[in-house]
């Protein structure tokens, strides 16, 4: 998880040193375009990565656990106690 958030904050700290680079000093349409170009073939290369990669079978980690009473209370508080209602 640290290894992917490091590398997707790196594109923040990159990404306007390549656009600074390409458009110094001639901010042209010619030069805004190889800009979004490269941005386009990035997101495409992304994209065929998640779609050959990627699965839709559940994972054994997404399954809940079926677990212990965490709060078992005593038999006159079940009794007495009152559902929460928030016209009340």
């Amino acid at each position: 998880m640290g290894i992917s958030n490091t590398i997707s904050s790196l594109t923040g700290f990159i990404t306007p040193l390549i656009v600074g680079a390409l458009t110094d000093e001639q901010n042209t349409l010619h030069q805004w375009r190889i800009v979004f170009i490269i941005t386009s073939v990035l997101l495409v290369i992304a994209s065929f990565a998640f779609i050959f990669f990627s699965s839709s079978e559940k994972q054994d980690w997404a399954d809940p656990i079926p677990s212990e009473v965490i709060l078992d209370l005593p038999e006159e508080t079940k009794k007495t106690k009152k559902l929460y209602s928030p016209l009340e």
